[in-house]
């Protein structure tokens, strides 16, 4: 959709606004977050104006949803007078939904000149939203609302947000307020008033509270939103949804087997041929219905439900909305489960009363009522390892679970013996991570216990649940889920994408993965291990486009800390698509692949290791390269794998390379995933161009294996932010030129036309003047002939009256004929006046025609002169608007001085145990009693190392009769022989031997072993 626009110095200044706007204040390189979309929601088959705010939303042209049948363009002016195509408007955009797309929540992304920016929700209705109207900060300026249809709305500080709408007694409502699953700042507290303003009830969370109304009487009734702290502004967004309509509270069970149908029951308000359940909330009793609804497989699902906390991590549900005769509920959640589903029993609620399970197992329950707890039991033999999960402060309840395992055993007189195997609160997370050189702030962490024990003994094993807040609510809706099953090592991932403050290493900031052609991006990977494994996890990537590669990443056995480092090359184009890491592992003796499932952060934190910014997951890794900003900046280690070992002290040369003024020092330190590999720190002065990395192996504790380390720092430099803007604006302003040269020659050609035409006015005026002249002078004779014919024709008939009184006198009769020819004279002379009169006149009629048109053409030119010259003012002030452009073009996209991280392209060591390697002329040696067998080998030295070497066979204790002497050679020598000598008592048989060789490198004492068979025969 255009907006119409006649004036094109207001689209101008427009874009000019827009330049300033989005480029207030920025110190790194450009990175878009998205923070606000309002209204964060449309209607289904309809289109809706949203605007948007957020960092480095530079030329958004686009919204990318996550859904297909969502789309989104720029809104834009017509073009100007002066201008050919359309002007965007900064930060609007159109937003369209199709008939197909389901009511939900979704995700959008601003795609501009830096990328597709970080995700926003975006709720799809099926009725339009509601939008505040004026201010409602009071009862009295509360505004209509509907019921059914939902309200979008931002919070004010200091102040409430008052709706109000009709109810009949008895009439039942659902008040629903997100604000955390719209990734809003808001923490809400939501009040109903009735007309007197008396409270009614009033939200206990702060967390998409919901609370549940009955009015007790006909009337007015009011809803009061607010922050818990009074706090507001453009981020303290709300969806408020007030239902009389159909209303899940929960849904009995909350969790299903997929692939097949089960009944399930609803229970909640307003349920249409729904009974009386067992239960209440807050006193107001809730309905029960079931229904029929067929759980998916897992597999056909999205990997991630929008909105998801990161805490929800490896949990798999599906949105189920109950279409009911009185319209649709709300959208509930069923969880997918892995094991066989086992509802707990009402008398369950001390260890004599556990409930009896067979295991692999999934127990549901809820906490509830107050101060609940829950026992199973099972039978385990001895040496059986399990794996105990508790989901409840992962399904989004404000929980803390806490875990108790006893073993039950009797003695030999029957009686039961209980003792206490483990208990267990929260899950612990790594601290530590926080503190790495990359600090990683994504917050995992959680209040449900996770536990793995081995039977020690053929016992009865119960375990009891209960929630350690369970005293202070009686909430049904609280449910958790046990899962009880043999230990199954597994691991999962989690992707996510970061920003270090340059200012600050321990200020993180939200950020959307985006490279640059030459340039590195780290993708933070968590691998969460479940019970007990500990292998490595290989990392890969799918879906990377044309010129963008991935270094070959292994997170190391034992940690969870993995960084993927992706590479653009300089010919790497413009790209946004959605990517997927994936972990390979070795469990047992399976190949196991996990995908990773993707979060983002949504603010940021100033210390890192003290508190984590809010973040929740996503569906999409959506990657973008900035195909028209190339990297300013790189540092190459090569990228190749460098084969070394223990001892040595690496030297591997880079290159620095700058498209930019580098101003000072770059100091870079290495981000490898083993604390043992410590390269130094490397500074490399502003006109250097190459450099060399010291990477020192000189300890023991160096480990083995394939280890990819990169380079990173910061440094200042002179970087033109948009330089592609700056180009157009002056192409914009030099094509303009064109028009002003040509208003300028229109106005000199209408300057010429109109001196020439009043030229022609004067010529024809003065025509016509000296034709008025003559035509006086005709009128004149005209009137002497006039007055000469009358003349003649009376003396014509004065003379015929005498001749015939005469008699026909002769000479009368001749004045007669005299008088008679005068008088035709005089007639022949009018007759000629006359014409003479009328060829003047007809004359005077041409020029007087000409005089006109001349004088019209006169009017004309100055007409068109006036246009021209208003065209001229309108077209200066367009060129000034230009040269704004242009100067405020190259004040915000100009070269700055900014602070950017700088990541290096990696390098991979293979690291061997020792700098030699032995070959032996054979393999397994025999020999036989009394005999002296040789043994030649040679020995390679690799990776510069030059020094003597000791090779000694190493015998076991059964080898009786067999020695061996101890060969040395000099750093000059590669060859030698090893004498084995067979007493002629010597124990026959096979003997599994080492051979060791023993050498220092770099004063590190180092010592390898090949296995070798010695055969006395």
């Amino acid at each position: 959709m255009r907006v119409g626009s006649t004036m094109t110095s207001r689209s101008l200044q427009c874009l000019v606004a827009g330049l300033i706007f989005t480029t207030s204040v920025w110190a790194q390189l450009p990175n878009p977050t998205l923070t606000e979309v309002f209204p964060p929601g449309a209607a289904v088959g309809a289109s809706q104006t949203v605007t948007v705010t957020g960092r480095d939303l530079d030329e958004g042209s686009q919204l990318l949803f996550s859904h297909p049948g969502i789309i989104g363009h720029v809104r834009t002016n017509d073009p100007g007078e002066f201008e050919s195509t359309p002007t965007p408007i900064q930060n609007q955009f159109d937003v369209v939904v199709s008939e197909n797309v389901p009511p939900g929540r979704y995700e959008v992304r601003v795609v501009g000149r830096f990328g597709a920016s970080t995700p926003r929700a975006f709720f799809v209705e099926a009725e339009p939203a509601l939008l505040p109207a004026g201010q409602n900060h009071s009862i009295e300026s509360a505004n209509e609302l509907t019921p059914n249809r939902v309200v979008y709305g931002r919070a004010d500080a200091n102040v409430v947000d008052y709706y109000r709408f009709d109810a009949k007694q008895g009439q039942a409502f659902s008040v629903e307020c997100l604000t955390r699953s719209m990734d809003s700042r808001l923490q809400p507290i939501v009040t109903v008033f009735d007309e007197q303003g008396r409270q009614m009830r009033r939200s206990r969370v702060t967390v998409d509270p919901v609370i549940e109304f009955v009015a007790p009487a006909e009337g007015t009734y009011f809803v009061g939103v607010h922050d818990h702290v009074y706090a507001g502004g453009a981020e303290y967004l709300y969806r408020l949804d007030v239902r009389s309509q159909p209303y899940v509270a929960f849904v009995v069970p909350p969790v299903a087997e997929p692939g097949q149908s089960n009944t399930f029951e609803l229970v909640g308000l307003n349920l249409p041929g729904g009974t009386e359940s067992d239960y209440q909330l807050d006193g107001i009793q809730l309905q029960k219905r079931q229904v029929r609804v067929y759980v998916p497989e897992a597999v056909s699902l999205d990997a991630v439900v929008h909105g998801g906390e990161t805490r929800t991590h490896g949990i798999h549900h599906f949105p189920f909305q109950w279409d009911s005769e009185q319209g649709n509920a709300n959208i509930a959640r069923i969880g997918l489960a892995d094991n066989p589903i086992v509802m707990e029993q009402d008398e369950n609620n001390t260890p004599a009363q556990a409930q009896s399970i067979q295991v692999p197992a999934e127990v549901v329950g809820q906490f509830y009522p107050r101060r609940d707890q829950d026992w199973v039991e099972f039978k385990a033999t001895k040496g059986q390892r399990f794996q105990v999960r508790l989901f409840s402060n992962r399904l989004g309840h404000l929980t803390d679970p806490e875990i108790y395992i006893q073993k039950v055993t009797k003695d030999a007189q029957g009686a039961e013996q209980v003792s206490q195997v483990v208990t267990q609160d929260d899950a612990s997370f790594d601290q530590n991570r926080y503190k790495l050189r990359l600090p990683r702030a994504l917050d995992l962490s959680h209040q449900d216990p996770d536990v793995s024990f081995a039977a020690d003994a053929d016992a009865t094993y119960r375990v009891g649940v209960r929630d350690l807040y369970g005293g202070s609510r009686n909430d049904p809706r609280i449910w958790y889920r046990l899962q009880i099953r043999p230990q199954l090592q597994d691991f999962e991932l989690v992707a996510w994408s970061q920003r270090q403050a340059v200012d600050n290493d321990k200020k993180i900031q939200a950020a959307s993965p985006s490279l640059r052609p030459g340039g590195n991006l780290p993708v933070c990977v968590d691998v969460i291990r479940r019970h007990g494994f500990a292998g490595p996890v290989r990392l890969v990537v799918e879906g990377l486009p044309a010129g963008v590669t991935a270094a070959a990443s292994v997170v190391e056995a034992g940690r969870s800390d993995g960084i993927l480092l992706l590479h653009a090359d300089e010919s790497a184009k413009d790209w946004t698509g959605v990517i997927r890491v994936v972990g390979e592992a070795v469990i047992g003796e399976e190949n196991v692949r996990r995908a990773a499932r993707n979060a983002v952060l949504l603010a940021e934190t100033g210390d890192v290791q003290n508190s984590r910014p809010r973040a929740r997951l996503t569906r999409d890794l959506v990657l973008s390269v900035l195909g028209q900003d190339p990297a300013p900046i790189a540092v190459n280690l090569g990228g190749q794998v460098i084969e070394t070992s223990r001892g040595a002290k690496l030297e591997i040369p880079l290159a620095y390379q700058k498209a930019v003024t580098v101003k000072g020092e770059l100091a870079l330190a290495a981000i490898v995933g083993n604390n043992e590999i410590k390269p130094a720190e490397l500074k490399l002065a502003a006109d250097a161009k190459d450099g060399k990395l010291q990477v020192p192996l000189n300890t023991d504790k160096v480990p083995l294996g394939k280890h990819t380390l990169f380079l990173r720092g910061k440094v200042k430099f002179d970087y033109a932010r948009n330089p592609q803007a700056i180009a157009r604006a002056e192409q914009s302003r030099k094509d303009f030129d064109g028009v002003l040269t040509a208003l300028t020659q229109q106005g000199t050609e209408l300057t010429e036309q109109l001196a020439a035409a009043k030229a022609v006015v004067a010529s024809r005026t003065e025509i016509i003047g000296k034709f008025e002249v003559a035509q006086d002078a005709s009128s004149k004779a005209i009137q002497a002939a006039v007055e000469a014919s009358r003349r003649a024709a009376e003396q014509v008939k004065a003379y015929q009256a005498m001749a015939s009184a005469s008699g026909n006198d002769p000479d009368l009769a001749e004045a007669v004929r005299q008088a008679q020819d005068a008088s035709a004279q005089a007639i022949m002379h009018l007759d000629n006046a006359q014409k003479a009169l009328t060829r003047v006149s007809q004359k005077m009629q041409r020029f007087a025609k000409e005089l006109e048109n001349a004088t019209n053409e006169v009017a004309r030119i100055e007409a068109a002169q006036k246009q021209v010259a208003e065209k001229q003012q309108r077209a200066e002030a367009h060129k000034q608007a230009l040269d704004k452009r242009i100067e405020e073009s190259k004040k915000n996209f100009g070269p700055k001085e900014l602070n950017a991280w700088v990541d290096s392209t990696p390098v991979t060591l293979q690291i061997h145990k020792s700098p030699v390697q032995v070959n032996l002329s054979a393999g397994d040696i025999a020999t036989t009693p009394g005999k002296m067998t040789e043994l030649p080998f040679a020995i390679e030295r690799r990776f510069s190392f030059a020094d003597a070497v000791d090779v000694e066979l190493t015998l076991p204790e059964s080898a009786k009769g067999l020695s061996a002497e101890v060969v040395s050679l000099n750093k000059d020598q590669s060859e030698g022989v090893l004498k084995i000598m067979s007493a002629e008592d010597s124990v026959k048989g096979d003997f599994k031997c080492v051979l060791k060789t023993k050498l220092k490198f770099n004063d590190l004492a180092i010592e390898d072993e090949i296995p070798l068979v010695v055969r006395v025969q």
